[in-house]
This record gives structure tokens, sequence and C-alpha cells, in this order.
């Protein structure tokens, strides 16, 4: 059986090899994101540095010229006051201590912008790695889902196989045939023709937005020999309900053939092959509708489907899909055998997941508050001076 993947842009069923593509895809938009995200960070901080450095530039430019007057002013009066020579010796100095003061705010303000940078990385990749658990989730509970619908498959499998008396089977095959197409052609009209009452078992009135496009009679024989009295009967339907599909389910086929054969014209299908002869008819009453033919025409129509019905094509496609029936029924039994074990790991492993998590926005809190905390003593130094 071929694994079908879900869109994550729509939701349709798509192949393997496609999923695959638009993960790829996905990462690397969300790459060039980030890698967008440092350039524009990467900028603003080679802004900020270089406005920095410009204002550096400008205080120690000025500082300079100011201790140059003083120097030259200090020069010029030493013979006068020595007193004030020493103030402006003084004075440089603590200008020089200024520098280094603008020096150290200078790296930590580089620091603090670094800093945030990194921050904002670490946001993204924190919400890239959130989306990812949701979708994680969301999955594992479509699994729980389908293991449930496994289950109540199961279920009705064996309250079928219950039923013991003859007529209590004929009835149940009727039912389930009921219950299988109603579940196939949700949109479609499907009811029962009623006991007593003359004519086929089951009607199916196909219907496509809205409109009544054609009709499907079924005929539910639940017998242990064929009777070629079921395929008159059946000819008769066709007049009765107006229709060129009329099916009959049969456990037993004429002439000792398996699942699907040809009597005068009328399908002769088993039950395990009814859903799928069901959606062939089907679907060629709303190509057939859609089309507006003639009455001849659509006579025409049908006999071309008919015919390649009974191809050796045809034949080969409908055992194809009882084999692989048989093969997915397999592999839904060992499904339900392993996903308690695997929705287990599953679990443990989110929670792996959100402790690794939880640490790590732990220790980059303490770092950033240790960082904060000497960026706050170093203004407060330089206020102080």
């Amino acid at each position: 059986m071929t694994d079908t993947w879900k869109c994550p842009y729509c939701g349709q069923e798509i192949s393997k090899a496609k999923y695959d593509e638009i993960v790829a895809k996905i990462s690397k938009e969300q790459e060039a994101r980030l890698a967008e995200l440092r350039r524009q960070h990467e900028a603003q901080i080679a802004k900020e540095r270089k406005e920095a450095d410009a204002k550096i530039e400008r205080l120690l430019r000025e500082a300079e010229d100011k201790a140059s007057k003083q120097q030259e002013q200090a020069r010029l009066q030493f013979s006068r006051a020595r007193a004030e020579a020493e103030a402006a010796r003084r004075e440089k100095e603590r200008l020089l201590e200024a520098r280094r003061e603008l020096m150290k705010e200078k790296a930590s303000l580089r620091a603090r912008i670094e800093a945030e940078m990194r921050e904002k990385v670490r946001e993204q990749v924190e919400a890239a790695c959130l989306e990812q658990e949701k979708k994680d989730r969301e999955e594992l509970e479509k699994a729980r889902r389908r293991e449930a619908q496994l289950q109540r498959q199961v279920e009705e499998m064996d309250r079928r196989l219950k039923r013991s008396t003859q007529e209590e089977l004929g009835a149940g095959q009727e039912e389930d045939l009921l219950t299988e197409l109603q579940d196939a052609f949700k949109g479609d009209k499907i009811e029962r023709i009623g006991k007593g009452k003359a004519g086929a078992d089951l009607r199916q009135t196909v219907i496509e937005n809205g409109k009544i496009l054609g009709t499907i009679v079924y005929e539910s024989k639940n017998v242990m020999q064929w009777s070629n009295e079921f395929v008159e009967k059946a000819l008769g339907y066709r007049r009765q309900y107006d229709t060129e599909h009329v099916v009959i389910v049969s456990k037993v086929l004429p002439g000792g053939r398996r699942d699907f054969c040809f009597l005068k014209g009328i399908p002769i299908v088993s039950p395990r092959n009814a859903i799928p002869i069901a959606q062939v008819l089907r679907h060629a009453v709303v190509e057939i509708g859609k089309l507006r033919l003639s009455q001849d025409a659509r006579e025409d129509k049908v006999d071309a489907l008919y015919k390649y019905m009974r191809s050796l094509e045809f034949q080969q496609r409908l055992r194809g899909i009882e084999e692989a029936r048989k093969r997915l029924h397999d592999l839904q039994e060992k499904e339900k055998d392993s996903h308690t074990r695997h929705w287990r790991e599953e679990q443990e492993q989110l929670a792996v997941l959100g402790t690794c998590r939880r640490d790590i926005e732990i220790s980059i809190t303490s770092i950033l508050e240790r960082e904060a905390g000497k960026h706050a003593k170093i203004l407060k130094m330089a206020h102080m001076a």
C-alpha cells in the first residue's frame, strides 16, 4: 500500500515525494527568513556601531581640544600660577578616564546589540519548533482517530459474523450493502425498496452538484445456488426503474465464476467487489449526465462502458483492487498492534523535547539577567563619574 500524506498548505492528500518536496520548500523558506533577519540585525549593528564610533570620536576630539586649550593656558600661565597648572593636569587625567569609560560603554553597547540579535533569532527558532510540535500533535490525533475507526470496523465485522440463520444472513447482506453504499457515496440518495414490494432491493439516486443525473439499482442475493431467474428479474428492473444500470450482488455467480461477470448484459458481482463496481457505474452516470446526450447516444455510451467492463484489462484491474484490499487489511491489523507502542514512545519524546526546551530557556534567561546587571552597573559608574 502506498502511504498518503497531507499537504501542509491545503490538507489534500499527496505523495511522499511531493510531501518531502513541500517540507524542503518550507524549510528553505524558513532558512531564508532567518538569513534575512540576521542580515537586518547585522546592518542595524553596523549602523549603531558607526554612530557610536562617530560619537566617541567627536567626544574625544572635543576632549582633546579642551585639554589642548587648557594645557596651552597652563603653559602661558605657568610662570604665574603653578597651582593652576596642577589643576589642568588633573583635568586631563579626568578626561582620559572619561575616554576609558566611553570605550567601555561602546563595548557594552556592542554586546547588548549582539545579545538582542541572538534573542530575536532564538525567538524565531522557538516559534518554528512550537509550530512543528503543534503539527506533530495533530498527526498523533489523526492516528488515534484512525485507530478508533479501525476498531469500529472490527466490531462491525464481529457483529456480522454473529448472524446465524439463513434469513438473518440474507437480510444482513442487504443491510451491509446499504451501509457500504451510503458510506461510499454520501452525497447520493440510497434507499431500500422494502420487503413485500415488487422490485429490487436497493436504489441509488446519483446526485451531483444538487442535480439528479441517474439511477443505479441493486439486487442482493445471499444464496447457495445460482438461478438464471435473477437475471430475468434484473432485466425487468431496467424498465421498471428506467435505468440502464441494474447490478446483481450475489455470493454465488453463474458458471462457477468468481468476483464479477456479465449475463445478458447484467453485471453480476460478489459482495466484496460491489463497491468498486458501483464506483465505476456512478462515475459513468455522472460523466454521461454532464454530456446531455440523446437516449440513443446514452445507450451507445453504456454499451461501450459495459464492453470495457467485460475486457481482460478491467478484470485484471478489479483483481488488483481486491488484492490491494487484502493487503490493506493485513497492514491495518499490523498498524493497530504497533499504534499503542508508537504513541507511548511519541509521548516520551515529547516530554524530553519539552524538558530540553525549558532548560535552554532557563539558561538563556540566566545569562541575559547577568549581562543586564553588568550593563546597569557600568551605567551607574559612568553617571557617578
